[in-house]
């Protein structure tokens, strides 16, 4: 009798079942496409007779470039919800592995990853694309930034430098070189990080113009990101800052 009870107790408490679904969904910014995670809980039930699922907490666990690659925790919760994943940073290349709990209306708790495992998603720069660039001239110096939907540095974007007016077709502007490639957290160089493009702190290169350059526009580029065009000076004889910003 005593064993009868104890399978009906059993059979009338038993744990809710956490069950989840990821999705990859991809949005247009207008200027690039940002990918998001859609997390779906709405499968998960409680087996016991009219017993409910009251609370769903999810768990995104990634490993964070800015803090060393170690390991960081974002928490959500609800049924279907968009994972925030603008304000995280995951290495690229590494998974975003998720998690989701359930608890029922007796309290009874149940985790995936104790049942299944953790969902695997491989990291994606996508997450936080670079979405914004901004150039300055000052004292014979181009100054770039790229930023990403959270307002972050990106390495690895390519700008591209265009002189698209000379003051004098005779004494051209003269730039080290043509194009950078944003490196180490933001700061950038241009090729193998040669003379006359160097990082000054993260988040953004410096490319210098060549002795005897002329004054005129460049136009700094990168991608589908608004171009930015910097007013330059002649070398010899101007050293004061000044930069115009131009989007498409």
């Amino acid at each position: 009798m005593i064993t009868g009870l104890g399978s009906n107790f059993a059979d009338a408490f038993a744990p809710p079942v956490p069950v989840a679904r990821v999705q990859v969904v991809t949005e247009d910014l207008g200027v690039v496409f940002r990918d998001f995670l859609v997390l779906d809980a709405s499968e998960s039930y409680d087996p016991d007779p009219d017993g409910f699922v009251t609370e769903f907490n999810w768990t995104v666990y990634y490993n964070d470039s800015r803090v060393g690659g170690g390991e960081t925790a974002h928490y959500q919760t609800g049924k279907k919800v968009r994972a925030g994943l603008e304000g995280i940073n995951p290495v690229p290349g590494e998974a975003v592995l998720i998690d989701l709990k359930v608890t029922d209306d007796t309290g009874m708790v149940a985790k995936l990853s104790q049942i299944s495992g953790n969902i695997s998603v491989p990291a994606s720069q996508n997450f936080n694309p670079p979405v914004s660039l901004r150039a300055s001239y000052e004292a014979g110096k181009i100054t770039v930034w790229v930023n990403d939907t959270a307002g972050r540095p990106v390495e690895g974007v390519v700008v591209n430098f265009v002189c698209i007016h000379n003051d004098n077709s005779s004494n051209p502007v003269k730039l080290a070189q043509s194009s950078a490639t944003v490196e180490g957290g933001g700061s950038g160089s241009e090729g193998s990080r040669s003379e006359g493009s160097r990082s000054e702190g993260s988040g953004h290169a410096v490319v210098t113009q060549e002795e005897g350059s002329g004054g005129g526009t460049v136009r700094v580029l990168s991608g589908n990101l608004p171009y930015v065009d910097v007013r330059v000076e002649k070398l010899e004889h101007s050293k004061k800052s000044q930069s115009l910003y131009s989007a498409k």
